[in-house]
């Protein structure tokens, strides 16, 4: 048997592969439904989802197989991540690398395997989507190669989105708990988008500045800020500027503060109230 070296830039490989936090995370859909498509397709009992750690290959996903995790030094997937190209092995009893395996000589008993390697735009291999069984192949064609590496490619797409979403719910979480903080300040707040119009204001900006629009309401023409207020212009030399703002018949002075997705008004001082 011969044991699986490691591919150039190895710590920057586990890094990447670390970085997506899909070790031991939970089943997903998206790539369960890809190892069930592949067993389908190649008419094969086993199809992974694999996952090449440190030390170990992971399943992200498996049909036909119920082990979850391999050690990496017997992995035929160890040897998949070293290159670009679909690797294919028709029959692991006549392979040098593989005829006394443990994987080969036991269970599952693989004879033929063929495993393409996932592919991060970065460059990285971090594991397979490959195909297992216990029979020996004659041959694997050149469109079958290619159809594995497209389920390579989907799992590479699923990733992608798996990361978004992900990214998308850590900013969601963290502008909840920001609308969680700003409700306990007592000066009154309001958010802004980049269009001016109100998406969020504070207890204390509806308790003081009743005469406010409501969130969702364009703050232009209700209030005295303009367009000029948000312009890139005033913030190139300070991320913010203090005016006075006029609804009605209340005045406030707030600081207009430069956020990512839009502006942030601080209302400071006691309003006043005019006829």
């Amino acid at each position: 048997m011969k044991c699986p070296e490691f591919p150039v830039g190895e710590p920057f490989r586990v890094q990447a592969l670390e970085a997506l936090s899909l070790l031991d995370s939970a089943p997903e859909t998206d790539f369960d439904n890809l190892v069930e498509l592949g067993r389908s397709l190649f008419r094969v009992p086993i199809c992974l989802v694999s996952l090449v750690d440190k030390d170990r290959q992971w399943f992200k996903a498996r049909a036909g197989l119920d082990a979850t995790e391999t050690p990496r030094d017997i992995s035929f997937c160890g040897h998949a991540i070293l290159d670009r190209e679909v690797l294919v092995v028709l029959d692991a009893t006549k392979d040098e690398r593989f005829h006394d395996n443990p994987l080969v000589v036991g269970g599952p008993e693989i004879r033929f395997y063929a495993g393409a390697p996932i592919s991060l735009p970065n460059g990285y291999n971090i594991g397979t989507v490959c195909i297992i069984s216990p029979e020996v192949r004659e041959s694997f064609t050149e469109v079958e190669a290619r159809q594995l590496a497209g389920l390579a490619g989907v799992a590479v797409s699923a990733i992608s989105v798996r990361a978004m979403r992900r990214e998308m719910d850590r900013e969601r979480s963290e502008k909840e708990r920001l609308l969680r903080a700003l409700e306990s300040v007592e000066q009154p707040v309001a958010l802004l988008g980049e269009d001016g119009g109100i998406r969020y204001v504070n207890a204390a900006f509806s308790a003081i500045c009743r005469d406010y629009p409501m969130p969702g309401a364009p703050v232009f023409g209700l209030t005295s800020l303009t367009a000029d207020d948000l312009d890139d212009s005033r913030f190139e030399t300070s991320d913010s500027y203090a005016t006075v703002l006029t609804s009605g018949a209340v005045k406030q002075n707030v600081t207009l503060h430069r956020d990512l997705d839009g502006f942030i008004l601080v209302g400071w001082g006691a309003p006043n109230r005019h006829s």
